[in-house]
């Protein structure tokens, strides 16, 4: 009679066929074989307790034969970047040069400049051109967009650069809101000098000329 005894194990298989699944298995005695393994794989079987560890069979590479190593994550591949800061100067720096050397700036060149000296935008220069300089909020040759409200969108004053007489002139722009020269209201143009202080809303600015009698674009030509 067959001694018959159950045993619950899991099995790792190394032999030349490898099985897929750890099964729990009632073992008998082999006949055929006359060992303890009922499926005739042989003895090259690492058997795991239910209730104990166990001893995975070494890795080796299947072309060398060789011990393989475990795996280990590789470090994230650096990616090559430039220097941003300095591209980015060196860019700027090129357009820049670029942009001055396509740029004529006698096509519209500065005769003079109104300074905030007090308001909104204070220690502002903003140059004056030949003609006719409107000044307002948006949409003018001199733009006052500092956030002084009572400054008029549209024109609130004109400061004209005559290049055949050589003079200046401020006049109101047209607006509800006035302009004062040394706070007197300006109601028709008024010539000008040099270094008056006009006042547009609560802005005020100080003319700085610089054509005039002495010295004009056009005596350079």
């Amino acid at each position: 009679m067959t001694e018959k005894y159950d045993i619950t194990r899991r099995i790792v298989e190394r032999s030349a066929h490898p099985m897929d699944d750890v099964e729990t298995h009632k073992m008998g005695k082999n006949q055929s074989t006359g060992g303890n393994d009922s499926y005739g794989y042989g003895n090259k079987t690492d058997f795991i307790d239910d209730i104990g560890g166990y001893s995975r069979p070494q890795a080796t590479d299947a072309i060398t034969g060789a011990e393989a190593k475990p795996y280990q994550e590789d470090e994230k591949t650096r990616v090559f970047r430039p220097n941003k800061t300095q591209e980015t100067d060196t860019l700027s720096s090129s357009a820049k040069t670029v942009e001055a050397a396509q740029f004529d700036y006698m096509k519209d060149p500065v005769v003079g400049w109104v300074v905030i000296v007090d308001g909104p935008g204070k220690g502002a220069a903003l140059p004056l051109g030949y003609g006719m300089n409107t000044i307002g909020r948006a949409n003018c040759r001199i733009t006052l967009n500092f956030g002084d409200m009572e400054v008029s969108r549209e024109p609130h004053a004109n400061i004209t650069y005559d290049p055949r007489g050589r003079c200046y002139y401020v006049n109101h722009g047209g607006g509800k809101n006035l302009t004062y020269l040394n706070n007197a209201p300006v109601l028709q143009p008024v010539l000008l000098n040099g270094g008056e202080q006009m006042q547009l809303g609560a802005t005020t600015l100080k003319f700085v000329p610089f054509c005039g009698m002495d010295f004009d674009w056009q005596d350079s030509q």
